[in-house]
């Protein structure tokens, strides 16, 4: 079967891999696919829609600003969850983060020199204040040893 982008395969993986899930785990699964369906929808991603009215978030965005709308949309949900369904939605979350995670360090790999490192990626992963505050912890460390 073809798809269109690599985020519809996923989620035909995902849908056709739901009745061989623990029913205790299905239920995770299956939010996150309905919300995966809202933010399509909002997106007006959907062909028989093409052109017809789309929904968007009220505040405005500055130009060539990146979002995530599932995640930003889970996160603002999460407040109004029972603790169950709020730790389902933090599962889909760290999900989300360990998969953006992955194709990070892939492209990482790509572009990356022979010398490069899994330490040299994470590092590439901080702001500039992290960065600073990792390599001042190092050197202090560093000190103590010696």
């Amino acid at each position: 079967m073809e798809y269109k982008t690599e985020h519809q395969r996923q989620i035909a993986i995902i849908e056709a891999a739901l009745p061989y899930i623990a029913p205790g785990n299905r239920h995770a699964i299956e939010l996150f696919l309905q919300a995966d369906s809202l933010v399509s929808l909002a997106r007006n991603e959907s062909p028989e829609t093409e052109g017809a009215y789309t929904l968007e978030a009220a505040e405005h965005r500055e130009p060539g600003m990146q979002t995530n709308g599932l995640q930003e949309m889970l996160l603002q949900i999460q407040e109004h969850l029972t603790p169950r369904e709020s730790d389902m939605v933090q599962m889909v979350l760290n999900f989300l983060n360990a998969g953006r995670l992955l194709r990070r360090y892939r492209e990482f790999n790509q572009n990356a020199t022979a010398n490069a490192s899994l330490r040299d990626f994470l590092l590439a992963q901080l702001n500039p204040e992290q960065k600073a505050s990792f390599e001042q912890l190092q050197s202090i460390m560093a000190n103590e040893q010696s």
